[in-house]
């Protein structure tokens, strides 16, 4: 009988995974780990999207959310990183990650049974939605105080030379899995759902973010050393922000989300109320189009990273110039210009796969690895304030030019679509920063460009060279062969 041998395999899959030294770590468990991470993160995928896309925008907004009450929702995650600090405290204190993820996370899942459920039983007023607000919150600062702990640990399962690879095929994967939850749930919730339908959307999310921690009891734990006397939360705190490799990452990815969330802020708004887009429609582009871009090129940016000189650098730099470029478009987009709207998707999903993948990279070389956690924290509190700051003044602004509707050139100026020129702007001038990011024997960024340039494409020799960078790493007795 098949039965009892799936439910023993079961059981082996989720069976609780000890903790222990990094040198007694095998090979074979470090595999089976890597495999349950990137099955986790499947469903993790699913889930973070489900609760701060275009459905919980509409759920609110059916109870009578404003532009401005719908910035300080999409704010709220940003707002929450306040919570990693003092996570990556309580990590160096304790040097408990596995048990403290777990722990932490699984409350901030299973409050989405509960959110929706308010909007169904209780007038819909401010003082409800104020409540719902702060269960949302509540969700966030759980998810942000367990982020330190997970990710000290996953950098350690990761081999260093297999980063690349392993984020590109981690994210590639997601979005497979994602691209059919998605398109499935938008499909469910149709164009103007009833509000049982929310109910029961939010309540899946929060059974399936709580499988996604389950999952992490069966990934090794690693144990990192305490000391006798643990820093001070100040000593934490500080000691990133006086790094001079760590800072421009942070300087820069704040100035740059500022300026993308003063029009990402509103992004499911206006393709709700302003392109005019159904649930389905806008899972199909925002997360089918987007994700199979993100599946296509995922596995070889990874590569890329992986087999370049300063490879996370330089995808890095290109990631942030494609997703700047893209904002434009979106301040001339009219009402249901489908083919519009895939251009532009698929340009963004071009240079938010490479930004994600590559700064994932950075943050974990140009942080030491005795506090990783803390760098993460740091850089998550600072890059998320940027991203509230702008979610709040978008949201302001929007509700400040309401009625507003004429074109200028290409350009359609309703309130959420100026947005959009305001965020292209900022973008630009984010990207001045850029060169900061650097290592001190970095190479200038102008000799790639000289390079780049040199290359001559009529020479056979030119293809060969850029297919051995698409390729995965060629290995002997576990060293890398160029």
């Amino acid at each position: 009988m098949p039965f009892p041998h799936l439910l023993r395999d079961l059981k082996e899959f989720f069976r609780y995974r000890p903790s222990v030294l990094p040198g007694e770590l095998t090979p074979a468990d470090r595999q089976d780990s890597l495999r349950k991470l990137i099955m986790a993160w499947c469903l993790g995928t699913v889930f973070f999207e489900g609760i701060s896309g275009a459905p919980l925008v509409g759920m609110f907004r059916s109870l009578g959310a404003t532009p401005f009450w719908i910035g300080l929702l999409v704010a709220i995650p940003s707002l929450a990183t306040l919570a990693q600090p003092i996570g990556s405290y309580f990590v160096a204190r304790t040097g408990s990650r596995k048990r403290m993820l777990i722990r932490t996370a699984i409350p901030g899942r299973l409050i989405w049974l509960v959110i929706p459920t308010l909007g169904f039983f209780f007038p819909h007023n401010y003082f409800v939605i104020g409540v719902m607000f702060t269960l949302v919150l509540f969700s966030r600062l759980t998810i942000a105080f367990a982020s330190p702990a997970w990710f000290s640990w996953v950098s350690d399962l990761v081999p260093e030379d297999e980063r690349g690879t392993f984020w590109g095929s981690r994210q590639m994967w997601a979005r497979i899995f994602g691209i059919a939850a998605a398109i499935t749930l938008g499909w469910f919730l149709g164009k103007e759902p009833p509000y049982y339908k929310f109910i029961v959307y939010f309540c899946l999310m929060g059974f399936i973010g709580w499988l996604e921690i389950f999952i992490h009891r069966g990934v090794m734990g690693i144990r990192i050393p305490v000391p006798e006397q643990p820093p001070t939360l100040a000593a934490l705190v500080l000691r990133p922000l006086r790094d001079r490799r760590f800072l421009p990452i942070i300087v820069f990815t704040f100035s740059i989300n500022f300026a993308t969330q003063i029009g990402g802020g509103m992004f499911s708004l206006m393709m709700l109320e302003e392109i005019k887009l159904s649930y389905l429609e806008i899972s199909v582009f925002q997360v089918g189009i987007l994700g199979l871009v993100t599946v296509l090129s995922s596995r070889y940016v990874g590569r890329v990273i992986d087999n370049l000189r300063e490879g996370a650098r330089l995808v890095f730099y290109f990631g942030a110039l494609v997703t700047s470029l893209q904002a434009l478009p979106w301040a001339a987009i009219p009402e249901r210009a489908i083919l519009p709207v895939a251009g532009t998707v698929i340009l963004g999903g071009v240079g938010w796969a490479a930004y994600h993948i590559a700064l994932t990279g950075l943050l974990m070389g140009y942080s030491p690895r005795d506090a990783r956690a803390t760098y993460s924290a740091m850089y998550a509190v600072i890059s998320g304030f940027g991203s509230a700051f702008g979610s709040v003044l978008g949201g302001t602004i929007a509700e400040a030019l309401q009625g507003m509707s004429y074109t200028w050139g290409p350009f359609i100026l309703t309130p959420l679509r100026t947005l959009y020129l305001i965020s292209f702007s900022g973008r630009i001038l984010a990207l001045l920063l850029l060169p900061l990011i650097r290592e001190p024997a970095s190479v200038p960024l102008g000799v790639y460009v000289r390079q780049l340039l040199s290359m001559n494409p009529f020479d056979r020799d030119t293809y060969v060279y850029i297919k051995r960078k698409f390729s995965p790493p060629v290995r002997n007795n576990g060293s890398e062969q160029e």
